[in-house]
């Protein structure tokens, strides 16, 4: 009855006493009820109890919630279903909106924090050296499998393109343009110094001449020049750019010593020869002295010996000071040509770096040159020697720093790379099983409009006017399903059904049967419907609505048969009865939040009797779905006027396979007659 709950005796067992019932008497209303001989209730709904508050239940105000379902159903509409209410929120106050849009809005930032805290450190990365570290010992690889990925890795970033080798290339160019601007403007020239100039200008004119074309143009093929082919090894190889820039690094090194040690050579020479002068003009001074005492008499010492020698020393030690402040100048760039080379190693860097610096603190030290300078000033050698190296040491230790920063991000950059193209090929995994599984549940038009365009506007429906829909039904799986223990209390009878199901599914992958759709499986009852194809019925001509029609007839004797090899296989004797039918309806999506597809209409309604009240292993058609089969070769045989629940008294036909042997009877000689006649 309308309203009412009306549950078996076996359910009100297992309620108790927690409801009041009444006798339903279902068995005079359902012949089935009568048959199994159940006795069924009406629940009567609690009654609230006077002396509690009708506004306030459990602690909370129904007028409030009252009102918001009131607004919810003045709201809905079954033309927008998807549409999302937000009726909650406009009961709120603004600060309450304020602070869920706040915290809204943090918690995506929040999640990109933690995410750039887990990969920003050095878990991935070995924290002195920065190689790659091997796979945590949580998962299942083994030792060898965590080695070869650990060398894949390091192979894989050595074999990254560097892109920006020509900015590496131009940066080093001007920093040897400025220690031979600095050197040719202080220093003396000499031949070792002349060659080294040459050989740097054409090697880095050179390299800048390849850096500076667009590398992004040249592809790899067999037909490109000499020149475009040493300019994509040098852009894409490691091991093909690591002697150019070995070469450049060389020559900016050994370009400032060829000049340092001809003029420190020099200049302790120069300063020894002028120690030697002045210990001959003291002597010489000395003697005038002892012939003044001796004979008694003044001889003047003449001033311009004197001068000359404090004017010696003086310009001696000019020439030594600055030069020596602009041999650390020059140094220190070569250091920087080593590393603006952003590409290779850091430790590798270093190590060239550590060797340069302590050659040049070597030389200095064995050429006595501090001990001049001390002796000069007035500082102790060992003071000027450790000032030196710090300063020295402290340039190697930033520019170290640095190289190890640039070299830990790209090693980062490289394993971030990866885990965005392994998450990346998942969503896309997952995406596509998201679509497979969207379009096993739905047709794949529908998943499509589903996954492209905003259901939030309102609900999908298509109007069709000629689509042929089939029932299929197991009359005898009734009958089969039994809940004992012998088959685990039914499990095994629905598996059978499953397996049914599923040989009906494969049916649809073949290409004949691409027209066909499957709506839906109620119980042992199959759905399908051949036709929807939207926005091309227009376009479509008598002949295909008769295509489809004999598609959908011929699936339906395919099932037949899949369900006998069945039966022959399990022993079984299931018999499939199909009703089918051909006209207008209209196809759609219902429900908000779990979407089903469905086809309603006139053309259901009577498919679905003509299921009901078929013959098995025949099709059951109305008169204007039995000319299309007719004409197209099947053999159909005219039941006469028989009563359809809803439409009365309807003549129908049984369609059978093509070539059956029809049994020659008035019937059937009739319905021939009429058919052609039509």
């Amino acid at each position: 009855m309308v309203c009412r709950v009306h549950i078996s005796e076996s359910t009100l067992l297992h309620l108790g006493n927690e409801y009041e019932v009444e006798v339903a008497n279902g068995h005079e209303r359902d012949t089935y009820i009568a048959k199994l001989g159940i006795k069924t209730y009406f629940i009567i709904p609690r009654e609230v109890p006077n002396n509690q508050n009708s506004l306030t239940m459990n602690g909370v105000d129904t007028r409030k919630s009252g009102k918001k379902i009131q607004k919810l159903l003045d709201t809905w509409s079954n033309e927008t279903p998807f549409s999302i209410q937000q009726l909650a929120d406009n009961d709120k106050s603004d600060a309450a909106k304020s602070f869920i849009l706040l915290e809204d809005s943090l918690k995506p930032l929040a999640a990109s924090l933690t995410c750039f805290r887990q990969h920003h450190s050095l878990n991935d990365l070995e924290p002195l050296t920065l190689s790659f570290q091997k796979e945590s010992e949580t998962t299942n690889k083994t030792l060898d499998d965590d080695e070869e990925n650990r060398k894949a890795s390091e192979s894989l970033f050595r074999s990254l393109p560097e892109l920006r080798y020509r900015y590496y290339v131009v940066n080093a160019a001007c920093i040897f343009c400025a220690i031979v601007i600095i050197q040719a403007l202080i220093f003396e020239k000499n031949a070792l110094y002349l060659v080294l100039v040459i050989c740097g200008l054409c090697a880095f004119g050179i390299a800048a001449l390849f850096c500076l074309l667009d590398i992004s143009k040249i592809k790899r093929d067999n037909h490109r020049s000499l020149l475009d082919q040493s300019i994509y090894l040098v852009t894409h190889y490691y091991f093909a750019r690591l002697p150019v820039s070995l070469m450049l690094i060389i020559i900016c090194i050994l370009t400032p010593f060829a000049v340092i040690w001809p003029s420190t050579m020099d200049t302790v020479e120069s300063l020894e020869n002028t120690t030697a002068i002045n210990s001959d003009i003291l002597l010489s001074a000395s003697n005038l002295s002892f012939a003044q005492n001796r004979f008694n008499q003044t001889i003047l010492i003449p001033t311009h010996a004197i001068n000359s020698l404090s004017s010696l020393t003086n310009s001696v030690l000019f020439q030594l000071c600055p030069h020596f402040e602009f041999h650390i100048l020059l140094i220190q760039l070569a250091l920087l040509t080593v590393s603006s080379f952003m590409h290779l190693y850091f430790l590798f860097k270093a190590l060239i770096m550590i060797i340069v610096v302590t050659i040049y603190v070597f030389y200095s030290y064995q050429s006595n040159i501090y001990n001049i300078i001390s002796d000069s000033y007035g500082v102790k050698s060992s003071t000027i020697l450790v000032e030196t190296t710090v300063e020295v040491i402290f340039f190697i230790l930033l520019l170290i720093g640095l190289d190890r920063r640039f070299e830990y991000m790209s090693r980062l950059d490289l394993l971030w790379t990866i885990k965005f193209q392994n998450e990346k090929q998942e969503v896309e995994t997952v995406s596509t099983i998201s679509r497979l599984l969207l379009e096993n549940i739905l047709p794949k038009h529908v998943a499509e409009i589903i996954i492209k365009e905003n259901m939030s506007q309102g609900l999908y429906h298509e109007s069709y006017d000629n689509v042929v829909v089939l029932f299929a039904s197991i009359p005898n799986f009734k009958e089969f399903y039994v809940q004992s223990d012998v088959n685990n209390d039914g499990l095994e009878c629905l598996r059978l059904l499953n397996e049914i199901i599923a040989e009906f599914d494969k049916l649809l992958d073949k290409n004949k049967f691409s027209c066909v759709e499957k709506i839906k499986t109620i119980g042992h009852t199959y759905m399908a419907a051949a036709g929807l194809n939207p926005g091309v019925e227009h376009r479509m001509t008598r002949e295909r609505y008769n295509q489809n029609i004999v598609a959908l007839a011929e699936f339906a004797f395919a099932m037949i048969a899949v369900l006998e090899g069945i039966n022959r296989d399990c022993f079984n004797d299931f018999k499939l009865r199909v009703g089918m039918c051909n006209g207008p309806l209209v196809a759609g999506i219902v429900g908000a939040k779990k979407p089903q597809y469905d086809i309603w209409g006139n053309t259901v309604n009577v498919a679905s009797r003509m299921d009901s009240t078929g013959v098995v292993s025949c099709i059951h058609v109305p008169e204007e779905t039995q000319r299309v089969l007719f004409e197209h070769g099947y053999p159909c045989e005219c039941r006469g006027p028989i009563y359809v629940k809803g439409k009365g008294n309807m003549t129908t036909y049984l369609v059978r396979p093509r070539g059956y042997m029809m049994p020659l009877s008035s019937s059937n000689l009739s319905s021939i007659g009429n058919t052609s006649n039509k």
